[in-house]
């Protein structure tokens, strides 16, 4: 990455499967003061007077120095954690400045960059920043294939912040269920449907639908979702995903990410559509909802492969490269292709302004 000039703001801009991010490399010194990282989230991700991306990340070394100055800024813990066993802490921003818990394709994209800025193959990384006890995980890159990879814990009832253990029906020991009251629109008439869904926490809170339980004597729910006839029917996905972000704010009171899962006939494939709490809309592809929606079906049909592919509906009608979920034991590897786009300088500035200017270099 370019070096910072006193004016500028350094930074790399990576996709992987559509999902796109502002990344600042902040390993050999701050490049903002912590409180500014909230406000040059919202100018990194916008699409019109910043960079444009889905989120702004930054990683910084694990040093009680870095973790304190997180801390003062935040309040997030009473003291710093003993992190001791990572090599680095991840932090994601929304669009709306609101710090994020974990990423799976930006932890990825991390991979790569560590990679090839560093010649780091494989990392401990801190995530889930805001929480109480943030949680640690391995991520890398596999020589032979070039693929990102990150090794999730087996995913996890809803952290009790997150989802009101007192509505979210317990399943098993990592799994709860919610049947979902929502409005529907099909030939532009609205329906009422129950969407049974299960609750699910991987690093980030999911619902999981499967489309083929869904069952309505009027709505083909399954095209619906997966063979949308039109641009309208291609938009029902970010319609439920808002109204259940609106209606279910009692029992989501940070929100919740919904995921739409259809398992294929060869059952190794399941197709994949998420709404992004956080970015308030549908994304092209969800690594932490990739995780979800395999365990979630592998729990509901056992006799799944280990070894899944993960095909984001969206992004693969962009030809772009699919997802791995492979689960050994009790431990999930999410791997896909990180893609660098470009490096820049932001102007400091503008930074300020009513306007910016990102420059391709």
């Amino acid at each position: 990455m370019h070096k910072q000039s006193f004016n500028s703001i350094p930074f790399v801009k990576y996709s992987l499967n559509g999902n796109s991010f502002v990344i600042i490399d902040a390993i050999q010194s701050p490049v903002l003061p912590e409180k500014e990282l909230s406000h040059f989230a919202k100018k990194a991700t916008d699409t019109n007077l910043g960079i444009g991306a889905d989120n702004l990340v930054v990683i910084q070394p694990n040093t009680p120095r870095v973790l304190g100055s997180i801390n003062e800024a935040h309040q997030y813990w009473e003291y710093p954690p003993d992190l001791a066993d990572a090599n680095y802490v991840f932090r994601m921003f929304e669009p709306n400045g609101e710090e994020a818990l974990c990423c799976g394709n930006a932890l990825m994209c991390i991979a790569n960059y560590l990679q090839i800025e560093y010649q780091v193959p494989s990392s401990r990384i801190v995530t889930e920043i805001p929480f109480q006890e943030p949680r640690t995980l391995s991520t890398g890159v596999t020589a032979e294939t070039g693929e990102s990879w990150v090794l999730f814990d087996k995913p996890s009832r809803m952290p009790v912040r997150l989802g009101d253990p007192a509505v979210l029906a317990t399943v098993s020991r990592s799994l709860q269920h919610l049947c979902l009251e929502v409005d529907v629109h099909y030939h532009e008439v609205c329906h009422r449907l129950e969407l049974p869904a299960y609750a699910v926490f991987t690093g980030e809170p999911h619902l999981v639908v499967n489309v083929d339980h869904v069952a309505h004597s009027e709505v083909p729910f399954r095209e619906l979702i997966f063979a949308p006839s039109d641009i309208d029917e291609l938009e029902e996905v970010e319609r439920i995903g808002r109204y259940v972000n609106q209606h279910y704010r009692n029992v989501f009171p940070e929100g919740i990410n919904v995921n739409f899962s259809l398992v294929m006939p060869d059952r190794r494939t399941i197709q994949h559509r998420s709404y992004e709490r956080g970015i308030h809309k549908e994304t092209l592809a969800c690594g932490t909802g990739s995780v979800a929606v395999a365990f979630v079906s592998r729990f509901v049909q056992p006799a799944l492969e280990s070894d899944i592919t993960i095909a984001p509906y969206l992004s693969a009608k962009e030809n772009l490269p699919l997802f791995g979920v492979t689960n050994e034991a009790d431990q999930w590897y999410l791997h896909g292709m990180a893609e660098f786009i470009y490096e820049g300088q932001y102007r400091r500035d503008y930074l300020d302004a009513g306007r910016s200017l990102a420059v391709n270099l």
